[in-house]
């Protein structure tokens, strides 16, 4: 009996203070969450990029690990494009360089997908600029 009473009052006290806890929070919180583990805060312009990557680019390529195609991120940090403007002409004008026997549109497409298979995407400069901006 006088276990159970224990038990009562314990569980009675528990919930007292759970239900009057009031979280504390210090001068120094910033009304805008700091990025941690993983989450990442766009640009506006950025949000645009990746709605431009998701639906033309992401079911081959990633931003930073090889799939279908190569890491996309890695090649702009790693210089493999010879300028943001090759870029855009090899996405939308690939088969043309291929055709002009373009040695870095050849060099790329016989690493991921074979000299003779070309992609190209109908984008705007716009979207270009945008996806680019995300990639970077």
């Amino acid at each position: 009996m006088i276990t159970l009473s224990i038990i009562t009052v314990v569980t009675l006290l528990f919930g007292f203070v759970i239900a009057n806890n009031e979280p504390v929070y210090s001068e120094s919180v910033s009304e805008i969450p700091e990025p941690f583990c993983g989450t990442e805060q766009f640009t506006e312009n950025e949000s645009l990029g990746r709605e431009v990557f998701l639906i033309n680019c992401a079911a081959c390529h990633h931003l930073t690990k090889k799939r279908t195609g190569p890491s996309l991120r890695d090649k702009f940090r790693n210089n493999r494009y010879p300028s943001n403007s090759y870029f855009g002409i090899y996405v939308t004008k690939e088969d043309s360089l291929l055709n002009a026997k373009d040695p870095y549109a050849i060099a790329i497409n016989e690493a991921y997908s074979g000299y003779e298979y070309s992609h190209q995407f109908n984008l705007t400069e716009e979207d270009l600029k945008l996806l680019i901006e995300y990639i970077r």
